[in-house]
């Protein structure tokens, strides 16, 4: 199994939101000396911002950071992640990776808005503690979001390394068959994507029968939600650009798919066309939902 090293990167990354999830102290004791056992069995925790909106902006926009990550890249071994580096792919992701960033350092709350926070939780927390929250700058310091493209290669040049031939052999196998293995894994994924987002495009095509207002009873789509589509939509070239082994199977499983799902395209193009061709055409949804079978019931897992 080989792949173009050039044509990929191993991108790594880390998040932090700052939390104010602690233990509480009283309710834990409450639920421990309600019990027959002696040994401390119950753990409660308190979310000492609950329900303020400032404060729970930043985990928000985290979470969209590393749901992006997640639907662009694939994981390659314990750590990274793999991301093309073909022309219009990278550029796209990277502006689209560094908008979100962008938002999540904006998300962060103010000092004001940090001590209404407290004030907020000085009110409605039961137990307040003024001294479970930490300094402002100390609030600040705990966002972050950092990241890193790295090159592949499996290159071992014995003129850097002082050891012996045998070592150097020893080095070289072993990183050819890291490699090996962490690209069949990759494959494993694009497959196991490929299987997803086909079931998942049979969901939402299925057909149920709902009863209107007038007691008629009508064919609808079971689900139906645009930014689903838009999702699907959106999965085919993700997958091109992370088929690193160029496997042929693969390769036409997707361009298969994406001509399966050609209606929802077109649907796209405005809320009224995508209620007109799609969401309230059961024809639609039945072109669709059979093409989609062919090209599920033909994929080798």
């Amino acid at each position: 199994m080989s792949m173009m090293t050039n044509n990929y990167l191993v991108f790594t990354y880390k998040t932090k939101a700052f939390s104010l999830v602690r233990k509480d102290r009283t309710l834990t004791d409450k639920l421990n000396s309600e019990g027959e056992t002696r040994v401390e069995v119950h753990k409660a925790d308190t979310d000492l911002t609950a329900g303020d909106k400032a404060m729970k902006a930043p985990a928000k926009a985290r979470q969209n950071i590393v749901n992006y990550i997640n639907d662009n890249t694939i994981a390659f071994g314990n750590n990274g992640k793999l991301v093309s580096t073909n022309k219009a792919f990278f550029g796209t992701f990277k502006r689209g990776l560094d908008d979100l960033i962008k938002m999540f350092h904006e998300s962060i709350p103010s000092e004001d808005e940090y001590k209404n926070a407290m004030e907020y939780a000085k009110k409605n927390t039961k137990f307040f503690d003024p001294t479970m929250y930490p300094s402002y700058d100390h609030v600040v310091a705990s966002y972050c979001v950092e990241y890193d493209f790295i090159p592949i290669s499996t290159k071992i040049d014995a003129e850097f390394f002082d050891l012996e031939k045998e070592y150097i052999d020893y080095i070289k196998d072993q990183a050819e068959k890291s490699l090996d293995k962490k690209l069949k894994d990759c494959e494993s994924q694009i497959r196991d994507r490929l299987a997803t987002v086909m079931k998942d495009v049979l969901d939402v095509v299925e057909d149920v029968i709902k009863t209107d207002a007038d007691g008629q009873k009508q064919i609808k789509a079971k689900g139906f939600k645009r930014t689903k589509v838009e999702g699907i939509v959106r999965l085919p070239n993700i997958l091109r650009s992370l088929n690193i082994t160029n496997d042929k199977g693969i390769a036409d499983t997707i361009d298969n798919f994406d001509k399966a799902i050609a209606p929802f395209r077109i649907g796209l193009e405005n809320d009224k066309a995508f209620c007109k061709n799609i969401k309230d055409n059961p024809q639609t949804r039945a072109t669709i939902r059979n093409d989609v079978k062919k090209v599920l019931d033909k994929f080798q897992f």
